[in-house]
């Protein structure tokens, strides 16, 4: 008995104009045709890659091929149905139709081809003849262009009705990522992501805490500010989504999303999200930044999305983005996938302000040890500079502020502390308490100012209890050649090199001993290593192929 042809489908007209497929027929009865609109934007977008040659594999009417030839491309194709030759394809390209299947090439030559385009093809294949397309594949083409219907949670979660039957193997963006090289570009197979193909427009959405763009420091909205900045300095079409009254980068537009709440920012991402739904498929990626994710839990099937996660997963409150998650540390990935059940992605965010390094050039002007040439909203600390310890952040518990306090008494070593109060003002209290013998609490002061005192302390101290997915505030002064003391414990590792820019402490004797060797550290060293991994151009390198991806339908 013989094998029944898995794709002896293709060669019937049911296919083609029916239910066998996804060619449902329109008004007039037409199913499969020439897709005109999304057929010119692929074909611009092939153009835009200078291909010498083009192997449209799956070409269906071989619509594609006959476009890029008039572009004096050397364009072919190659499908399996005879059908579709005989019935679709324009006279001037049929001799550039070869009938056959990808998983056998052996007519052409190895690297014939200069591009390999394909567009919701390969998920029909079967099992063993998938595999063999990626090897004639990559054989037969330097690079390509590949859109295959990708498997996601929300395609596994379709109703049988709108699947296509004649899908027979589906992976999902990472598994054809780890099967081709660099060269080769993967995209979901969607019309929806194509329609962005020749157009790079990124939304940033900021919490709704704090207006971007203030003067305090404002740690995700400072980020939301250095982030957008960066991409328009590369050409991108960036807008920002931030509370009424933030201030944009230069180049980035602003879309206004209602007030500021700290106390109830939860509820006013939600009056935000509002805002957002209908101008957010108007993007080809978007980057949230927010701490509920709305965008990406309400709209999976419309917005293309990276959302950042910013606490320890044991802390989170909101419910979690459905994909394209990012945590900022290995620590955190780990720890969101055992407590979550869900993946995420390493992607270290965090970004050091050019306002850091022109801090850096004043001080070297004057010496190590100088004044600063830029005048301080506040007085030098009476030991001079080089001779304080730096405590950053709200006062509480969590932070550890007090218990920075009691080690320098001990110590008897000046220290300021920089923050606004916290909830507790029994806390509050106890901290203000020991503001004496060279211990100062500055409250809250302009970022330019932190970045001032971070640049002549003597180390960072932060002894904070409270599990932190990264350290914001190590990244900012480490910019300014100010070493950090803190805990062995957490993402911590991850920002700190124990030796180098500060020193990693698991006991309280420990890091009493750290504070009194943070002098003896190459702070020239601290300053250049923190602006190779965190500099603007080194966060931009990291961010836009991730953005890249996710405007092609990776999840």
């Amino acid at each position: 008995m013989s094998t029944p042809d898995p794709y002896a489908v293709f060669n019937e007209p049911g296919y083609w104009c029916g239910t066998t497929g996804s060619y449902r027929p329109d008004r007039q009865g037409v199913g499969y045709r020439d897709f005109v609109e999304i057929n010119n934007i692929r074909a611009q977008y092939i153009l835009s890659k200078k291909p010498q040659s083009v192997l449209d594999l799956g070409c269906g009417g071989n619509f594609l091929t006959a476009r890029l030839r008039k572009w004096g491309v050397d364009a072919w194709g190659i499908d399996l149905s005879q059908y579709a030759k005989d019935h679709f394809c324009p006279p001037e390209v049929k001799d550039f139709f070869v009938v056959g299947n990808i998983a056998d090439m052996s007519m052409f030559q190895d690297g014939q081809f200069d591009v390999a385009f394909s567009m919701g093809v390969l998920e029909h294949l079967t099992e063993a003849d998938l595999e063999r397309a990626c090897r004639e594949i990559k054989r037969v083409c330097r690079r390509g262009i590949l859109a295959p219907c990708l498997s996601t949670e929300l395609s596994a979660n379709l109703p049988v009705e709108q699947r296509d039957p004649t899908h027979k193997v589906l992976r999902d963006y990472f598994w054809w990522r780890e099967r081709f090289p660099p060269e080769f570009e993967i995209w979901e197979g969607a019309d929806e992501t194509w329609r962005w193909a020749n157009q790079f427009k990124v939304l940033v959405i900021s919490p709704s805490a704090l207006p971007v763009g203030g003067t305090g420091y404002g740690g995700i909205e400072r980020l939301a500010f250095l982030l957008s900045q960066e991409l328009a300095r590369r050409g991108i079409d960036t807008t920002l989504a931030a509370p009424d009254g933030s201030r944009t980068p230069w180049g980035v537009k602003l879309v206004e999303t209602g007030f500021a709440s700290m106390p109830a920012f939860l509820k006013q991402e939600a009056l935000a999200f509002a805002i957002l739904r209908p101008v957010v498929e108007g993007y080809s990626v978007i980057l949230d930044l927010s701490h509920s994710h709305l965008v990406g839990r309400a709209l999976p099937y419309h917005a293309r999305s990276v959302s950042v996660i910013w606490h320890a997963p044991t802390l989170m409150q909101p419910e979690q983005p459905l994909y394209n998650v990012a945590a900022l540390s290995k620590w955190q990935a780990d720890n969101y996938f055992y407590y979550q059940g869900r993946r995420a992605r390493v992607l270290d965010i965090h970004t050091l302000a050019q306002d850091a390094l022109e801090i850096i050039k004043n001080r070297a002007a004057v010496g190590a040890k100088g004044s600063s040439t830029r005048p301080a909203p506040v007085e030098a600390p009476p030991d001079g500079p080089g001779e304080r310890f730096l405590c950053v952040g709200k006062v509480n518990a969590r932070k550890g502020v007090l218990e920075a306090t009691e080690m320098c008494q001990e110590m008897e070593a000046g220290l300021d502390i920089i923050g606004p109060p916290g909830e507790d003002p029994q806390y509050n209290q106890a901290v203000l308490s020991r503001c004496r013998r060279g211990i100062q609490y500055w409250g809250e002061l302009p970022q330019s100012t932190v970045l001032e005192m971070a640049a002549r302390a003597k180390a960072l101290l932060y002894p904070g209890m409270e599990p932190e997915a990264h350290s914001h505030k190590s990244v900012d002064v480490l910019g300014c050649g100010c070493p950090v003391v803190i805990w062995n414990r957490y993402a911590y590792p991850e920002v700190v090199e124990h030796g180098v820019d500060g020193f990693l402490a698991n006991t309280r004797e420990e890091f009493i001993e750290y504070m009194k060797q943070a002098e003896r550290l190459d702070r020239a060293l601290i300053r250049e290593r923190a602006w190779i991994r965190w500099g603007p151009q080194a966060v931009g390198d990291r961010l836009v192929p991730v953005l890249t991806e996710a405007s092609r339908g990776a999840r």
